[in-house]
């Protein structure tokens, strides 16, 4: 399937992750996963006592947070705050530390995106027992 785009030049991204303390951290893999994806600046929002990797690069910038929030609320305001600070983004991404993308996604994205013009939202998330079920 060809997918017609008329964009010329890579979209604006704004790109954050939360990030919450883990028996074992998966932060560091999943930034190097989001830069083979192809986004290789972004913002942690990081809960208290979450285990920030000492090699972060510069590119990479951390909030950390007061106090716990919890997933939503820290997900909620991490992406309130890159809106606030990219307000004329193309798009916004937010994840979390456990994130796992193939190589070139963005690009894929940035071929793909809109589906629709009146559509606002599109979640790359797949929740493990959708994977399985048959089409209706």
């Amino acid at each position: 399937m060809q997918v017609e785009t008329h964009r010329t030049a890579p979209m604006n991204w704004a790109v954050g992750m939360t990030t919450a303390p883990r028996m074992n951290s998966t932060l560091s893999q999943s930034i190097n996963n989001l830069k083979v994806a192809g986004w290789a600046q972004m913002r942690i929002f990081a809960e208290p006592g979450s285990s920030i990797p000492a090699n972060i690069s510069g590119e990479t910038s951390v909030s950390l947070r007061d106090q716990t929030l919890g997933a939503f609320p820290n997900w909620y305001l991490g992406l309130t705050e890159l809106y606030l600070d990219n307000p004329h983004a193309d798009a916004y991404l937010i994840c979390q530390d456990d994130i796992v993308m193939i190589r070139d996604t963005r690009q894929y994205l940035e071929e793909c995106l809109w589906p629709a013009t009146e559509i606002g939202v599109v979640s790359l998330y797949c929740p493990s027992h959708d994977q399985d079920r048959k089409s209706v």
